[in-house]
């Protein structure tokens, strides 16, 4: 037998080992589907506890005297909006909505901002100067379904998921004040200032436009009136939901094509319980 230099064998053995290490499947990080919608409340519980914590950055509107009309009327439309999402008829039954949680508003003291955003758990933050933009209740309809299908259709958990992968947002749904780096208010500050690119915001729109339909009266394309309002390019909700080419024509059109969506733009009360409100 030839004899075999010792470092030899051992350059033959590090290459094998290589070889063999390289034809292993890499591990993957969980997907999307092992973070449960008990998961996602438990998260949004979690960055809506930091909201109210960060009462500076986040100034959130006192529900009390003549600013309680303005919660009632808001929130009253978001439950109209969200009812069938919430109910989750067609989910697995060990994977739905709590029915004993409620999807909140929160309004944040901001008149110069224009901005709204949803956390994981459905709770749905609007900053005064948006609503002060705002002129009918069909425009806050569509504002409000559309924000409840980015999260009900996993939009924001995916983005979630792609940023700081499974195990993180696990750990953190777990109680980790961090996780690899990663610190619960940096997941807040993005959840709030995420962007969601042409194609996804058009996704949501053929979603969104149809709950709105069968959920109540009003024409499905308050969109076309909101991009209507941004005169000046200062609506920062209309930057993160990015349009897309033709979007309020889409919009008129897929209300249209359902045939039965409603009519109204308003009756009024926009004006009464928030507009005259909020001056």
């Amino acid at each position: 037998m030839p004899f075999v230099p010792r470092c030899l064998c051992g350059l033959v053995f590090f290459v094998l080992l290589v070889l063999f290490i390289g034809c292993k499947e890499p591990i993957q990080p969980p997907s999307s589907e092992s973070i449960t919608k008990t998961d996602r409340e438990i998260l949004g519980d979690k960055l809506l506890g930091l909201i109210k914590n960060r009462p500076v950055e986040y100034p959130i509107l006192a529900n009390s005297a003549e600013d309680t009309i303005v919660y009632q009327f808001v929130q009253t439309l978001y439950n109209q909006a969200t009812a069938m999402i919430r109910l989750d008829l067609n989910a697995p039954a060990g994977n739905r909505w709590s029915q004993d949680r409620d999807w909140e508003v929160h309004i944040l003291n901001k008149d110069d901002v224009i901005d709204a955003f949803i956390l994981p758990a459905g709770d749905l933050l609007i900053t005064t100067g948006f609503l002060k933009n705002i002129k009918r209740e069909n425009e806050l309809f569509y504002l409000l379904s559309f924000e409840a299908n980015l999260i009900n259709e996993k939009y924001l958990l995916n983005r979630m998921v792609t940023e700081y992968n499974t195990i993180n947002l696990i750990s953190i749904i777990d109680g980790a004040v961090e996780s690899n780096g990663i610190a619960v208010g940096q997941v807040l500050k993005d959840a709030t200032e995420f962007v969601f690119n042409e194609s996804e915001v058009g996704q949501i729109d053929e979603i969104a436009i149809p709950s709105i339909c069968r959920t109540s009266i009003y024409r499905g394309d308050g969109i076309s009136e909101i991009i209507g309002h941004d005169t000046d390019g200062t609506n920062f909700w209309l930057k993160k939901r990015m349009n897309y080419g033709g979007r309020e024509e889409a919009a008129i059109q897929i209300a249209d094509e359902i045939g039965n969506c409603g009519s109204l733009r308003t009756t009024g009360a926009y004006q009464e319980f928030i507009l005259d409100v909020l001056d």
